[in-house]
């Protein structure tokens, strides 16, 4: 201080043909210099090294400030504790003077957050820190950049200086915007790596979240913290080792304490929530008492979906009036670019849909927010999707009854969806709407319903397969419709074949949509085969079941002859090797049981060609002797 007083003499007597205001600064300077060289009181030294920091940067000019920082950080690493916090308090005084007039604010800020790490006295770190309050206070949007800036684990300067923001009355809330917005917003994320600001943010939060004087700005932004924690679980789901979604349950298990939510909190971890959110577990999410008997997850489901799913439906359970402030919180995601958050937002409002109870204008809300994406361009989205317009069918009478028919029209149309997870979501809020659901309600939807069915039933997914020939013959208690009659005839022989398919639950399926619509037919003949040969037999004999069938259709839907065996050709090149030979066992029993009236009208010619090319060119060796049992059949022909 003795020396810099000397100097600033020099400079002073040197400047002096300026006139007295030129050298009106380093006068000043050199007073405070040797106040700090002639105090005896540790306090009076740093408010006299504060004084000098005002009066030298003052004597500077605006490009040169930052570096004067810069250069002042240097006497953090100082090995005196005087020294150290001289430098700290020169920092604060320079930055609360010159805040808005430091340029590259950003760098500033990173040369603090480096300086103060590098300093060894706790104290000196301490006030340090005040000079990037300072900073936040007005230029809040590049501290939480520098915060952010290094992946996690965050050190020990950045939870110091979160817990000094967290305090903050001013830097409060501008921080939880920051954190959220950069969340939200994913920047930088690209390929396959994740952003180091999202994961660093998310480990932020889970910090700010358990200062004290934090807890009153959870509880009232809890659906907003809760919403973007979901959400960031969702998006990371498979991009890396599973970091990023443990930080994201970090946040979130922080969040429902923090916030006291201590009831959501055990519900979760009771049912092994935390699990489901990082991957899943074969008993993940059992024994939630709550969860509705309709409910249907297809397999493909992520088990970090069900997770939220979870966690949604539990708040909405037990946090009273969540419904509303989380819906609105998460519909701004359903228009975001990043599918996960799409596929977060489109779970929690299907979890709202099911706990709308009779509140008619939230189910019609939030049935009209999943109408509005139930096309969205992932599957996953419109998979969530469908789930929740499938429950907003068994809601109270009071509010379902007014959706039946939009939820109901968009449901027919997503099972044909090419995606199969959505098709069979469709297909199990069909199947429960029809048992469910006025039938008056329903009888609109019905005739388009049975024409968009049957062609399901050749779907590459067995279970697509199955679940469509189950909603076939749950519309048999609505046989009284003209139309519907028409579609069983036109089908049967679809059904038929499928009553020997490959797999054991559309064989079952199948067996057991014959049995319920051979009455529908008109085919009396066709109801006693349903009757002897599935209902009363333990074991189906293939060959005499299709022979049998065979004669009932000729005999009894003769007129529809050349439609059957131009469809049974179809199926010589399609479908599984059991379903190609089935289809050509079944053409020659039909042919060789037709009238002979009958067969003399029928064009058998490509049926005999088509016959002939699978004995030809069929992979598969039971195709071809299929096929060639199916021409002996015929030789006499």
């Amino acid at each position: 201080a003795v020396e810099l007083a000397e100097a600033l003499l020099h400079i002073e007597h040197s400047v002096d043909h300026h006139g007295a205001g030129a050298f009106a600064a380093p006068r000043a300077l050199r007073e405070a210099a040797a106040e700090v060289a002639g105090a005896e009181e540790r306090a009076s030294r740093y408010d006299a090294v504060s004084r000098v920091a005002v009066h030298l940067v003052a004597a500077s000019t605006p490009g040169t400030r930052a570096a004067t920082v810069s250069t002042a950080l240097t006497g953090m690493n100082d090995t005196c504790t005087d020294g150290a916090l001289g430098a700290a308090h020169f920092i604060v005084a320079v930055v609360r003077e010159y805040g808005e007039q430091m340029g590259d604010v950003g760098e500033v800020v990173a040369s603090l957050l480096s300086g103060v790490s590098s300093s060894s006295f706790s104290a000196a770190r301490e006030v340090a820190l005040r000079a990037i309050l300072l900073v936040a206070q007005q230029h809040i949007d590049e501290v939480v950049r520098a915060i952010v800036a290094t992946p996690p684990p965050l050190s020990d300067t950045i939870l110091a200086l979160l817990k000094l923001l967290g305090e903050d009355d001013d830097v409060r809330a501008p921080l939880f915007d920051g954190m959220i917005r950069l969340i939200a917003e994913n920047a930088a994320m690209e390929g396959d790596a994740v952003a180091v600001a999202p994961c660093a943010a998310v480990c932020a939060l889970a910090e700010l979240v358990q200062v004290p004087s934090c807890l009153a700005l959870c509880q009232q932004r809890f659906p907003e913290l809760l919403a973007v924690l979901l959400a960031r679980i969702a998006m990371s789901d498979g991009i890396d080792d599973g970091t990023s979604i443990r930080h994201a349950v970090n946040g979130l298990t922080r969040l429902l304490v923090s916030a006291g939510e201590e009831d959501v909190y055990r519900t979760l971890e009771s049912h092994d929530c935390w699990s489901l959110f990082q991957g899943g577990s074969e008993t993940a999410g059992e024994g939630e008492g709550a969860r509705d008997e309709r409910e249907y997850w297809d397999p493909s489901t992520a088990p970090s979906t069900r997770g939220i799913a979870m966690c949604s439906s539990a708040v909405f359970r037990l946090v009273k009036g969540s419904l509303e402030g989380l819906v609105n919180a998460v519909t701004p995601y359903l228009a975001r670019e990043i599918a996960g958050q799409r596929l977060a937002a489109a779970a929690v409002i299907a979890e709202g849909v099911r706990h709308a109870g009779g509140d008619s204008a939230a189910a019609q809300r939030l049935t009209t927010l999943l109408q509005s994406y139930s096309s969205d361009r992932t599957d996953a989205v419109r998979v969530e999707c469908i789930r929740g317009l499938g429950y907003a069918l068994f809601l109270p009478a009071e509010a379902s009854r007014p959706l039946v028919s939009p939820v109901f029209s968009t449901l027919v149309v997503a099972i044909e969806d090419r995606c199969d997870a959505v098709s069979l979501g469709a297909f199990h809020a069909i199947h429960g709407a029809l048992s469910a659901v006025n039938a008056t309600d329903l009888a609109a939807f019905l005739p388009n319903l049975s024409s968009r069915v049957p062609p399901l039933f050749d779907r590459s997914c067995a279970a697509v397969r199955e679940r469509s020939l189950r909603v076939f013959a749950a519309l048999g208690q609505f046989d009284n419709l003209p139309a519907f009659r028409e579609s069983v005839c036109s089908h049967i022989v679809a059904i038929l074949l499928h009553c020997l398919d490959s797999d054991a639950a559309v064989r079952d399926a199948a067996r057991g949509t014959l049995v319920a619509l051979a009455p529908v037919s008109g085919v009396r003949e066709l109801e006693r085969v349903a009757k002897e040969h599935i209902e009363e037999s333990d074991r189906l004999q293939h060959a005499e079941f299709l022979a049998a069938s065979a004669r009932a259709i000729a005999f009894g839907l003769a007129p529809r002859i050349d439609f059957y065996l131009s469809q049974t050709v179809g199926y010589f090149s399609v479908g599984a090797d059991v379903l190609r030979a089935t289809a050509a066992s079944f053409a020659g029993a039909l042919l060789a049981n037709l009238p002979s009236d009958v067969r003399s009208r029928v064009n058998t010619a490509h049926v005999f060609n088509a016959l002939k090319d699978l004995v030809r060119n069929a992979a598969s060796s039971s195709v071809r002797v299929s096929a060639m049992d199916a021409l002996s059949m015929l030789h006499a022909l």
